[in-house]
């Protein structure tokens, strides 16, 4: 007969004085410094503790064309982080500017008409320049600019030298000029480039009457045509919408999302010259492989240079925080230039180092400020509206 196994209970050994059961509050004290332990399979776990979530504030915004950097989702991570949960509506920036804005922390008019509509309206002063900026241009494919080029209206970028490059300037009065005695692209000898276009030569734009930059195009053919000179008088303003107007109407349908457009395959057809911003078009060109732009897409700079100073206006404690971070935070200053941003720095003028820097290491040509220093204007708000309203037949 086998004899029956030997038995033997062990003492069980003793906690550490810290985590015996006397002890609960120090069991509470050390778990809430080391984290959960687990005893699985004999194996002791030990979990880091959680981390609390930063509270997040909801922050409503509204605006336009920088809606593009506001939704971006690295953008709202990095904001998430400092406790602001961004909420973003899109609106043309003097389209926002006629709206009611009492739900919204702050707004981001694209330029500084739609800001003194919107400070007037509010009675306010909180606008703020942010650290980047951004100008207008005209994207165009490479045949349109050659044929442009050919006929004496558009050139390679001073400072572009290459025959690839991405960058023309234009001459609009030369431009528009072309418009008014109705020259077609087949005119300009267009199927030496390309495909044959019927179509007059002509820019499109978004609408007049919900857009900054559709405004600020329509100005800056105003001031074009007035001999490169500011408009002064109620007199020049009347003339000169008088003759926008049937321009603004051939375009036809006006797009609210004029680059989506521009990058379709039948862009080139249908629009061969649309009025955007330029980070807009970088940050296109940021977006195919690395070293590969998009060659047949390039811009034109109208001549003169012009900033169109976007503006933040803070309405509520919670927006003058984002203000802040934009002004302060390295990473959102980066990614503002990733999204094809021009961010301001010291002793740089126009010029941004930092976006060179990230179009350099995409493998894409940095736009040149050129050498020409002259600065296109605006006229003074209350003509500029005069303007507008008369070349949309706008709502006031």
């Amino acid at each position: 007969m086998a004899d029956e196994p030997h038995l033997e209970i062990k003492p069980r050994p003793a906690l550490p004085h810290a985590l015996t059961p006397r002890s609960p509050r120090r069991v509470a004290a050390v778990l809430g410094v080391i984290g959960l332990v687990l005893i699985v399979g004999g194996t002791l776990i030990i979990r880091p503790p959680r981390q609390a979530a930063t509270p997040l504030t909801v922050v409503k915004a509204k605006m336009a064309s920088k809606a593009d950097y506001f939704t971006d989702p690295k953008v709202l991570e990095i904001l998430r982080h400092h406790g602001i949960d961004l909420r973003v509506t899109r609106s043309g920036s003097r389209e926002m500017a006629l709206n009611d804005l009492q739900e919204f922390d702050f707004v981001f008019p694209s330029g500084r008409p739609a800001t003194q509509m919107i400070e007037k309206r509010l009675n306010t002063s909180a606008g703020r320049n942010p650290p980047f900026a951004t100008p207008l241009v005209l994207g165009t494919y490479r045949a349109y600019a050659e044929a442009l080029r050919r006929a004496g209206v558009a050139w390679l970028r001073d400072g572009q030298g290459s025959p690839d490059s991405l960058y023309y300037t234009i001459d609009l009065k030369k431009f528009t000029e072309l418009t008014e005695r109705g020259t077609t692209w087949n005119d300009l000898g267009i199927g030496d480039f390309g495909r044959p276009n019927r179509n007059v030569v002509l820019a499109h734009s978004t609408n007049v009457c919900k857009s900054n930059g559709a405004g600020n195009y329509h100005a800056l053919v105003a001031y074009a045509m007035n001999g490169y000179r500011t408009l002064t008088t109620q007199e020049e303003v009347d003339r000169f919408a008088a003759q926008l107007r049937p321009r603004y109407l051939d375009q036809g349908f006006t797009p609210d999302e004029p680059l989506q457009l521009y990058r379709n395959a039948e862009g080139k057809q249908s629009y061969p010259i649309v009025a955007f911003y330029e980070h807009q078009f970088l940050a296109y060109q940021l977006s195919q492989p690395r070293g590969k732009p998009d060659t047949d897409r390039v811009l034109l700079y109208p001549a003169g240079h012009f900033e169109t100073e976007p503006t933040i206006i803070t309405l509520t404690d919670p927006g003058k925080r984002v203000a802040e971070l934009l002004e302060t935070n390295d990473e959102l200053r980066r990614r503002a230039a990733e999204k094809g941003f021009r961010v301001l720095e010291p002793h740089h003028s126009a010029a941004s180092p930092t976006l060179t820097k990230v179009l350099e290491q995409h493998g894409i040509e940095s736009p040149s400020d050129g050498n020409d220093h002259t600065k296109s204007s605006l006229p003074h708000f209350d003509l500029y509206e005069r303007l507008i309203t008369r070349i949309g037949e706008c709502p006031r």
